[in-house]
């Protein structure tokens, strides 16, 4: 009777509870409200902690998950109270269906644990969740799809099957209301979308609009971003343009701000950034030709990283979409929202479309302004512009072909193109026609005539032409007056040898004149030092002629100069390049000059470089005698103090000199003359030279590609500065193609290397390799005793593999160097790392080398060198033979030069003489090795490595030796 009771009274209390919930969401009222007070009822009723009803929705990509209505508790446990203040409110979703609310979800079914720690359907709690000591799970459907549910947890006697009896009518309501709030949330949704996509429809008519009617591409882009911003409340918008050379996007100055500043640093460095493809927003458009939607720009790292942002800041989302102009992206639109926005397909879809229709408005406008400018030059041109059909017939004709040949427009429209040629030129005309049809581009020279029957010369140009199609239409003939100028091309023909001829008779008269001074003036020098060397002159008589001297000395220096400038005048000097050594040219100018200096009390400094030789390839001479000249000047107008000279190195080619001293100065009236012919330093009478020393100086430093400045302070000292441009070898190595190949360069030799001891199959490989490539045999002697000495004198190289050696290698060293036979042969010690210890005890006691494996070609190279005697580095940096060739790969042992070439090419290849080197390869065979060799000489020429040419020279001298004895 009991039970009965209690069950009336459940019901009673159910239905009670489904009232109050009805009447409630009849009256309009909050539904989150009636699900929270209905939940507490249940959980009071069943006698439970807390519980959830939640309704089942799925995501954009259909996957079913639980969106919470009302999350409540009754429990009077502090640590439960605690967390449902903080979390339980309605809003939240699940996502996770491996749970036991989401057996309810997927089984629609009732769900009872009343030991939920040991229920495989179990999921797990968050940290700081409730306890879970019981559970039940109760569907609630409509139309057999299951909408929602009842989640309920830790009723003090557990959970039942019955409990879904007793609430089943509850839970058909709350079915109900969950489809009528879907219902209304629907139709809620559609016409949010509708409103949407209204706004949407009307910012396409508006962009459209505004392509259509700006009148500048700024002014198109400006309003672009001005309309999107403030349709969209957008905070900023940008533009960015692909870079000429497309390699990256560029930032414009077109840009929109929507808010009064900028708290994101994401935006505001954005507007000055560069991207490459793929980078950040813009970058990514770029790359994929689509829209793209950024929800958070703070997660993309990479983009905060380009941009230097380091930290996090409030997230905001940020959209672009790409300008097109002739089939590729020209332009990237973004867009930064100062919130967080959901990715939307159906705008970004908009902006496509925008940004399509904007790249073809300015596609029409770049057309429209480009067919002006191409109308404006057809109007303005002088020269001669015709548009031809298939036929050759004349469709266009501008102001310029009438000015050419006399016609007005309509007088030419529809005839050919051939009745403007001159009766003769019926090939020309034939040739014309058939280019037009053959779609050829192609220039003639010929006649014509015009209108009144004047001749005429004419150029023409004949270019095909298309339709936007590809599809060939006509031609155009661009046509121009070379009457005129043929007449003035034999004009000028005419002066250029008339120019020629008085050059020529002025080097003539120069080569003349100079012998005729210098042939007198030599004798009297000549006879002056002569006398000067009678121990019978008086005093006064060595006097006068040391003044002969003197003079004749002068005037030979003045004829000198006056020769050379006139030279220069008629471009009749050449420059001298050659190797030099820099360091040694500039510390026999500093010895010359420091005599002079301690000659009048003045102190001299020379600052050049510690690396001596210094090989450059120039005109040393000329740049000897530019710095000879002017610290000759230095010196005598400096009357106490100092002179400096200063070197440099600037760049990888270019040195800087520069002479400094503390004398009188220069005043700025004569510091813009100092440099031309004739003008004298000082006063009259100070310099006896004829002002030809600085102009000469800075013309063959110009001629060497360089320039000379000077500075100046009257009373205080003159700064000179010279740069030239001096090719460093060292600097100037080429590569080749392909490496070069020696084929066992050192056979001929027969060397013979022993191996003593094992070493692994690889390491021994490697060896062998690397000796027989160079054409020496290996011969291995495993099994080595005690006391074991080798018994092959005639080894040239001994290897040694502590492999399985280890401490008895060391007695075998000292009992080989105390043979007589090899006292000077080349032990290498071949050694793991872990045998490091042992192979220093092995040069201790008379290794040469040591070789910590893997074994490579240069440590077996170096032995080698100790061996043959000289350097091989020629032999470094070969290449393999496998990667090289056959015109590439050189056996030198079938060169045989004949001793007198060779002693020729050695003595040029020495004196680093480029020029005599380079005749004397033109001896060589041109085929076979030598053909190779001197393909290789002339590689090593180009990169100015004298050095590998010396040393392949030197080899094949001791080869060649050794063959004749």
């Amino acid at each position: 009777m009991k039970k009965a009771e209690d069950n009336i009274n459940v019901k009673f209390r159910v239905w009670e509870a489904i009232t109050e919930f009805q009447s409630h969401i009849s009256a309009g009222n909050d539904a989150a409200v009636g699900f929270r007070d209905l939940t507490r009822k249940i959980l009071e009723l069943t006698d439970s902690e807390y519980g959830f009803v939640g309704e089942i929705r799925r995501s954009p990509d259909g996957d079913p998950y639980v969106y919470i209505l009302a999350y409540e508790s009754i429990s009077n446990d502090p640590v439960i109270r605690q967390f449902f203040s903080e979390f339980g409110r309605s809003g939240l979703e699940f996502f996770n269906i491996d749970t036991l609310f989401g057996s309810v979800m997927t089984t629609g079914q009732v769900v009872v644990a009343n030991e939920p720690q040991t229920d495989p359907r179990r999921g797990g709690l968050p940290k700081g969740h409730p306890p879970l000591d019981s559970f039940i799970g109760l569907p609630f459907s409509q139309s057999g799809d299951v909408v929602g549910m009842l989640c309920l947890a830790n009723a003090k006697d557990g959970y039942s099957q019955d409990l879904m009896d007793v609430l089943q009518p509850l839970l058909d309501i709350c079915g109900q209301v969950v489809l009528g709030m879907r219902s209304l949330r629907d139709r809620a949704l559609a016409e949010s979308r509708l409103k949407q996509q209204t706004r949407y429809i009307q910012l396409l008519k508006d962009l459209t609009r505004i392509a259509d009617e700006a009148s500048s591409f700024e002014d198109c882009f400006q309003s672009f971003l001005k309309q999107i911003c403030e349709t969209l409340d957008g905070a900023l918008g940008l533009v960015h343009q692909v870079e000429d050379s497309g390699t990256c996007l560029v930032p414009t100055s077109i840009h929109y701000q929507n808010v009064p500043d900028l708290t994101s640093p994401a935006m505001s460095k954005t507007m000055e950034s560069v991207f490459v493809k793929g980078e950040g927003l813009a970058g990514r458009v770029w790359e994929l030709s689509q829209p793209v939607w950024q929800e958070n720009v703070w997660r993309d790292k990479a983009f905060l990283k380009r941009l230097e942002i380091t930290g996090s800041g409030a997230g905001h989302s940020g959209f672009a979409f790409p300008v097109p102009m002739n089939n590729s992206v020209a332009w990237v639109v973004q867009i930064f929202t100062s919130d967080m926005r959901e990715s939307d397909p159906e705008l970004l879809n908009i902006l496509a479309s925008a940004g399509s229709h904007l790249g073809l408005a300015l596609e029409r406008k770049r057309l429209t302004i480009n067919q002006a400018i191409l109308s404006a030059i057809m109007r303005s041109t002088e020269d001669a512009i015709i548009g031809l059909d298939l036929d050759g017939k004349i469709n266009s004709w501008n102001l310029g072909a009438q000015h050419i040949f006399g016609y007005v427009e309509a007088e030419q429209i529809g005839s050919n193109v051939v009745a403007l040629l001159g009766a003769d030129q019926t090939d020309e005309a034939a040739q014309i026609l058939e280019s037009i049809r053959n779609g050829e581009a192609v220039k003639f020279e010929l006649k014509s005539l015009t209108k009144n029957n004047d001749d005429l010369d004419l150029t023409m140009a004949l270019t095909p032409v298309f339709d936007p199609g590809g599809k060939r239409i006509g031609a155009s003939i661009i046509a121009w007056d070379t009457t005129e100028g043929k007449m003035k091309d034999q004009e000028l023909l005419k002066s250029r040898i008339q120019a020629q001829s008085a050059s020529r008779a002025k080097r003539e008269f120069l080569a003349h004149m100079s012998h005729e001074i210098h042939t007198p003036l030599n004798s009297v020098l000549g006879f002056a030092q002569i006398l000067e060397r009678d121990p019978k002159l008086t005093s006064q008589h060595k006097e006068y002629i040391a003044r002969i001297v003197d003079g004749g000395n002068q005037l030979m220096r003045l004829v000198d100069d006056i020769l050379e400038m006139s030279k220069i005048d008629v471009g009749d000097f050449e420059l001298h390049s050659q190797a030099f050594d820099l360091c040694g040219m500039i510390d026999r100018i500093a010895s010359s000059i420091r005599n002079r200096c301690l000659f009048k009390g003045l102190d001299f400094f020379a600052e050049s470089f510690d690396e001596k030789p210094l090989w450059v390839l120039g005109d040393e001479i000329k740049l000897q005698m530019a710095l000879i000249n002017i610290l000759g000047n230095a010196v005598k107008f400096t009357d106490s103090g100092a002179v400096l000279l200063r070197v440099e190195q600037k760049s990888n080619e270019r040195f800087q000199f520069e002479i400094i001293d503390t004398g009188r100065g220069i005043g700025p009236e004569q510091l813009d003359k100092i440099f031309d012919a004739f003008e004298k330093l000082g006063e009259v009478g100070l310099s006896r030279g004829m002002g030809l020393g600085l102009s000469i100086s800075k013309k063959h430093i110009e001629a060497m590609g360089g320039s000379v400045a000077v500075q100046s302070v009257e009373g205080k000292g003159t700064h000179f500065t010279i740069e030239v441009t001096l090719k460093r070898f060292g600097d100037l190595l080429l590569k080749t193609e392909q490496g070069w190949y020696f084929n066992k360069p050192l056979a001929w030799k027969e060397m013979q290397a022993v191996l003593v001891g094992n070493l692994d199959q690889k390491s021994f490989e490697e060896l062998t390799r690397s000796a027989h490539a160079l054409g020496v045999d290996v011969e291995q002697v495993a099994d080595v005793g005690p006391s074991c000495t080798l018994e092959n004198p005639e080894a040239d190289l001994i290897f040694i593999g502590l492999d399985d050696l280890e401490e008895r290698g060391e007695t075998l060293v000292r009992n080989l160097r105390r043979i007589e036979a090899f006292a000077e042969v080349p032990i290498v010690v071949l050694a793991s790392p872990r045998s490091k210890d042992a192979a220093d005890r092995c040069q201790e006691a008379g290794a040469d080398l040591i070789v910590i494996k893997p074994i490579k070609r240069m440590p077996v190279l170096k032995a080698v060198e100790k061996r043959f005697g000289m350097r091989l580095d020629f032999l470094k940096n070969l290449a393999e033979a496998k990667t090289v060739s056959e015109n590439r790969e050189i056996d030198l042992r079938q060169i045989i030069l004949p001793q007198t070439t060779l002693e020729a090419m050695k003595a040029a290849a020495s004196s680093y003489n480029f020029t005599s080197f380079e005749k004397q390869l033109d001896v060589l065979k041109e085929e076979g090795e030598e053909k190779k060799l001197a393909l290789f000489f002339k590689d090593m020429m180009r990169s100015y490595d004298m050095k590998q040419i010396n040393q392949v020279l030197e080899f094949l001298d001791k080869m060649q030796g050794h063959r004749g004895t």
